[in-house]
């Protein structure tokens, strides 16, 4: 090969690679230098992204709610049929639209609940800590009675049943010896039944 022709294919080389930096630098502008601040198709924004997380409560400010999550403070409280049922309630919102079994919506706080097994589990609560649940009951006096907007000859076979789904927690056995010897002992992650809706069922007698 010969020096004319070595130079030759060299430029031609640098000529490729600033093209190919001119057309880089064009499709993907570094900060600072680009006027263009629209998002590059194909990439989701990170705060687009967090968005699709939140679940906008009624009345909660549309703070993203994460099943068992920690928070501090306390509002409200409803108590339930024992100690290990009470719960403070944070808000509440009742569906009252076109619903055949009315539901309300609240964020709680329970201090004890049950696991998948059935048993009973205390759940982690400190001074400042508490962890916090998104739960669909049955509105009052509609749970077990019969459903709105159904035909008479099918009403009285109709009842609003409460649903339950599970969410993972933070608990420990309940007045399990190990707990009361020691009160940071015996903590594990486990599901918990927590109240998911209220649903309409026709029985077929």
């Amino acid at each position: 090969m010969s020096h004319t022709t070595f130079i030759s294919t060299r430029v031609s080389e640098l000529i490729v690679v600033a093209i190919f930096l001119a057309c880089y630098t064009s499709a993907y502008p570094t900060k600072g230098h680009s006027h263009n601040t629209e998002p590059q198709r194909g990439v989701i924004p990170l705060g687009l992204f967090m968005s699709q997380l939140q679940v906008d409560m009624p009345d909660y400010h549309s703070e993203p709610v994460v099943p068992g999550r920690f928070t501090g403070g306390a509002k409200r409280k409803r108590h339930g049929h024992g100690a290990m049922h009470q719960k403070t309630t944070h808000s509440a919102e009742t569906d009252t639209t076109g619903s055949c079994c009315p539901t309300v919506e609240e964020i709680v706080e329970p201090i004890g609940g049950k696991s998948k097994s059935g048993h009973l589990v205390e759940l982690f609560q400190a001074d400042d800590l508490r962890q916090q649940f998104h739960e669909i009951s049955c509105a009052p006096n509609v749970a077990e009675q019969p459903c709105r907007f159904v035909n008479e000859t099918f009403l009285g076979q109709s009842r609003c049943v409460q649903q339950y789904s599970y969410s993972y927690a933070l608990v420990r056995d309940f007045g399990s010896t190990d707990a009361m010897q020691n009160p940071s002992a015996g903590w594990r992650f486990e599901h918990i039944r927590v109240r998911s809706g209220c649903s309409c069922i026709i029985s077929s007698s």
